[in-house]
């Protein structure tokens, strides 16, 4: 009977953070829905007449340039992380801000930046 009542439990803990998961989806969906309406003249009223296919259209243009926008976060944050540590003198080999030959924890500055801080990088 215990274990049912802690499988309840666990379940409903989980069903609660999928709810929070989904409300800070749809806050976050609707933020962006009113910057849309700020930011493009017209907006709402072309949503009112639009068919479903113009939305599907729209949904895909925003969804593709959300993503090419993270993607090219990620690119920029990669090269200026390695040129910053490149600039540090224990730095050995330097980075190839282009490359992923040298990443990881496969180089040792890398490495110490990665590990967490329960260990100690020098001594694994």
């Amino acid at each position: 009977m215990e274990d049912d009542d802690s499988d309840d439990e666990a379940n409903q803990a989980q069903t609660k953070e999928e709810a929070a998961e989904i409300q800070c989806n749809c806050d976050r969906t609707y933020g962006a829905y009113k910057e849309l309406l700020k930011t493009i003249p017209g907006f709402q009223e072309k949503l009112k007449i639009a068919g479903g296919e113009v939305l599907t259209t729209y949904y895909s243009i925003l969804t593709k340039g959300a993503n090419d926008a993270r993607s090219d976060d990620i690119s920029i944050l990669k090269r200026s992380i390695a040129v910053w540590l490149n600039k540090l003198p224990e730095t050995k080999p330097h980075f190839l801000p282009d490359s992923c030959s040298n990443c990881g924890i496969q180089h040792n500055m890398a490495g110490k930046l990665l590990c967490p801080i329960e260990f100690e990088w020098d001594d694994l």
